[in-house]
C-alpha cells in the first residue's frame, strides 16, 4: 500500500471495502453524518495541515474572565493580511476586551509607536482605566488640539514621535484634524475605532474623520453593535472606511452578501436546538438551484 511517498505491506484482515460512493447531498438528505470521532479526527489534520495562529502575547495575559469568543476577533485578526477588522458582536460581549486581546498581540509581534483610540466622549475615561487594568496599557487622553502639537513636531522633527492617545470622535472631526489627518497622514500604527456606526453617513464630518485615519493607519479595527441590524448600505460604508481596496462597490457587495444567504440559513438551521435538518437541507438545495439558474 502507498501511503503518501512510502509503501508498507499490509495484512487482507486490515482492510476495509470501500461503501459505495455518495455525494454530500445525498447523505445530508438522509441525514448520514458521521461520528464524533470521524469530527475530531478531521479537526486535527486541517489543525495539523494548517497551524493556527499563534496568540501566546494574549492568551491569558489580561486580568479578564476567558470567553473563548472573544479569542475569534483576534484569530480573524491575525489571518487578514491588511489587518482590517470590523467587530460587530452585541452589546455587553465585551468589544473593548477583544481589541485589547488583538492590541496586546499586535505589540508583542511589531514596535506599536503609534496607537490612537477614538471613542464617544463619555467612553474615554472608561477606555483608559480598561486599557491599564486589564491589559497594562497606558494611554494618554487628549484633546483635539494634540494633533495640533502632532503637525508642529512633524515640521520641525521630519517624522512623528511615539503616543499612545485616546481622543473623542467629537474632538477629532474637528475640520482641521480631519484636513491635517488626510492631507498629511501621519503614519499610525494601530487606530481602534468605537461605536464606529456615527461613521456610516458619507456627508457627515465622522465619516470624513474615519476616511482620513484609515489612510493613515498600517492596522484598523472598528467596533460597533449595528450594522448588521440596519441595512447593507450602512455595512458597507463602514467596510469602505476600513478597507477601500477591498470593498469598492456597494452592487458588487450587495450580491456578494446575497450569495452566501443560503449558507447563513442553513448554519443557522444547524445551529438550532435540534438543529433543523430539513430546513438546512432546503437552504442548500436553493442554493445549488441558484448557482445553475
Amino acid at each position: 500500500m502507498q501511503f503518501g511517498t512510502a509503501t508498507r505491506g499490509v495484512a487482507e484482515s486490515e482492510l476495509e471495502i470501500l461503501p459505495p460512493y455518495t455525494d454530500a447531498w445525498h447523505d445530508l438528505r438522509e441525514h448520514v453524518f458521521g461520528s464524533a470521532g470521524d469530527f475530531q479526527g478531521l479537526m486535527t489534520f486541517e489543525r495539523l495541515r494548517r497551524p493556527p495562529s499563534p496568540i501566546a502575547a494574549s492568551f491569558g495575559s489580561a486580568k479578564a474572565a476567558f470567553y473563548p469568543y472573544q479569542f475569534k476577533p483576534l484569530l480573524k485578526f491575525l489571518e487578514s493580511p491588511r489587518q482590517r477588522l470590523l467587530i460587530a458582536d452585541d452589546v455587553g460581549l465585551g468589544k473593548t476586551i477583544e481589541a485589547g486581546y488583538i492590541l496586546r498581540e499586535l505589540k508583542s509581534q511589531v514596535n506599536l509607536d503609534r496607537v490612537l483610540l477614538v471613542v464617544p466622549s463619555r467612553l474615554r475615561t472608561k477606555w483608559k482605566h480598561e486599557m491599564e487594568r486589564r491589559f497594562g496599557e497606558k494611554f494618554d487622553v487628549v484633546a483635539g488640539s494634540a494633533f495640533g502639537e502632532l503637525k508642529k513636531r512633524m515640521q520641525a522633527q521630519g517624522h512623528v514621535s511615539r503616543f499612545s492617545w485616546i481622543v473623542s470622535i467629537e474632538a477629532a472631526r474637528r475640520a482641521d484634524v480631519v484636513k491635517f489627518l488626510s492631507e498629511s497622514q501621519p503614519p499610525i500604527d494601530l487606530v481602534v475605532v468605537d461605536e464606529a456606526h456615527r461613521m456610516r453617513n458619507p456627508r457627515a464630518d465622522q465619516h470624513q474623520l474615519g476616511k482620513a485615519l484609515s489612510a493613515c493607519a498600517d492596522a484598523m479595527i472598528m467596533l460597533t453593535a449595528t450594522p448588521v441590524q440596519t441595512s447593507l448600505d450602512n455595512l458597507f460604508r463602514l467596510l469602505n472606511i476600513l478597507d477601500p481596496f477591498e470593498f469598492t462597490d456597494s452592487e458588487i457587495f450587495s450580491s456578494q452578501c446575497a450569495a452566501n444567504r443560503w449558507v447563513i440559513r442553513a448554519a443557522t438551521a444547524m445551529r438550532s436546538n435540534p438543529p433543523a435538518v430539513d430546513v438546512a437541507c432546503a437552504s442548500l438545495e436553493a442554493m445549488r438551484f441558484d448557482r445553475y439558474t
